[in-house]
């Protein structure tokens, strides 16, 4: 339970079950005052998922409450995804450190031999990266998550999971003192390329 003296600092979503509504149309409400008189319902305008990940904290009078999205909604395709269920972690810190490590690069290859996506992902903190997690729906009605681990030596998160083409995914890596960054290519999420063999061969002509 989050206490004054130590709140909550950051939330994981680390998975979570959704049931997708097509053709939906949500009411957008719009100020009314003396000087905006607009009677017409204002667009909503977003790239992708909105909102992109369905949980946060809100920090007030040194409190923390978790604020958990029920629904989340895409206008490019016109559809909702209602969530019964949620998986999280949530991370406590005294430090007065509050800035999330900055996620440099992620990138997603298919391999369709066996049937996985290979992730990796560059990540950089002052007070170092303690964790990095891939979060991966097949727009099944599912989130589930993997932990990603640190290669030294090409200083990268990297993992797998099991998907496809129309594999969609996130990430979210956690700092030493707990803040929480997360990378949805804006709400569109991440689609994993293709990988690709390369074959050669050597003409040896004879003399």
């Amino acid at each position: 339970v989050p206490t004054r003296s130590c709140p909550a600092r950051s939330v994981l979503f680390r998975g979570g079950g959704y049931e997708t509504v097509s053709d939906f149309d949500p009411v957008v409400l719009s100020p009314v005052s003396d000087y905006f008189t607009q009677t017409a319902e204002a667009t909503f305008d977003e790239p992708g998922w909105y909102p992109p990940v369905p949980v946060g904290l809100q920090n007030q009078g040194g409190r923390s409450k978790l604020v958990a999205q029920m629904g989340q909604y895409d206008p490019a395709v016109q559809q909702a995804r209602l969530y019964g269920a949620m998986d999280l972690d949530l991370y406590y810190s005294l430090s007065t450190d509050q800035t999330p490590p900055q996620i440099i690069g992620v990138g997603g290859l298919y391999n369709p031999v066996i049937g996985r996506v290979d992730v990796k992902v560059g990540a950089t903190d002052p007070a170092g990266t303690l964790r990095a997690l891939v979060t991966y729906t097949q727009g099944d009605g599912r989130w589930d998550s993997v932990g990603l681990s640190f290669d030294a030596d090409l200083q990268k998160w990297m993992g797998s999971f099991p998907g496809d083409t129309s594999s969609r995914y996130f990430v979210q890596v956690v700092d030493g003192v707990g803040n929480v960054a997360q990378a949805t290519n804006k709400g569109q999420y991440y689609a994993p390329a293709i990988a690709t063999t390369l074959t050669a061969s050597v003409y040896l002509p004879l003399v």
